[in-house]
């Protein structure tokens, strides 16, 4: 089926989403574990992509293939007072992605980057459907029914090839200008205390 561009479509039309492996009796880690886990303090909101550097590792017996993540993967944050989604840039080896999180995979990749799915989560169309549609009165939760019933506009794949080569420079530059207000302000204070200190 051929889709016109500028069409917007239900994220359950041309992506698949699972929950997240449910470990009933907690991870127990292990080193040398087979299974490596991306549980919610490895995405990164900053690059919205997943820190594999610290990752838990453990062992899951009778594990089905259908669990594993892949390289272009979405991990969604259900919870919080910003729900987004990180990215897969690389080949995670055996992983799975730890509930309450929940594992998208863009099954019609003839539509949809990857890479531009994990963009428009994050902006506003997207994040005022899930504050409007948020279960939970403490603390905002979105469940699979809700993110896989998110309507996304679906633009040309070389539009969306253009806006996350643009997403990707302006996150890029934030990283960069951050760095070097980190570097004045260090600066700036090491000048102040030599005055203190009659320097």
């Amino acid at each position: 089926m051929h889709l016109a561009s500028g069409m917007e479509r239900k994220l359950k039309i041309f992506a698949t989403v699972r929950a997240g492996y449910s470990f009933r009796e907690g991870i127990g880690q292990s080193p040398v574990g087979e299974i490596a886990v991306i549980q919610m303090r490895d995405l990164d909101p900053a690059t919205r992509a997943v820190d594999f550097r610290k990752m838990s590792r453990t062992s899951i017996p009778n594990l089905g293939e259908r669990n594993l993540v892949r390289k272009g993967d979405l991990i969604f944050r259900t919870r919080g007072e910003t729900v987004n989604s990180s990215f897969v840039k690389n080949d995670p080896g055996r992983c799975v992605v730890a509930a309450p999180l929940l594992h998208i995979r863009v099954e019609r990749l003839d539509w949809v980057m990857p890479e531009y799915l994990n963009w428009f989560i994050s902006q506003p169309q997207a994040q005022a459907y899930f504050h409007a549609q948020a279960t939970g009165s403490s603390q905002k939760v979105i469940n699979k029914r809700i993110l896989e019933s998110l309507t996304v506009s679906i633009p040309d794949l070389e539009t969306q090839r253009r806006i996350v080569d643009i997403a990707d420079l302006s996150l890029r530059e934030s990283f960069l200008l951050n760095k070097l207000a980190e570097k004045k302000s260090k600066y700036v204070s090491g000048v102040l205390i030599r005055k203190v200190n009659g320097g």
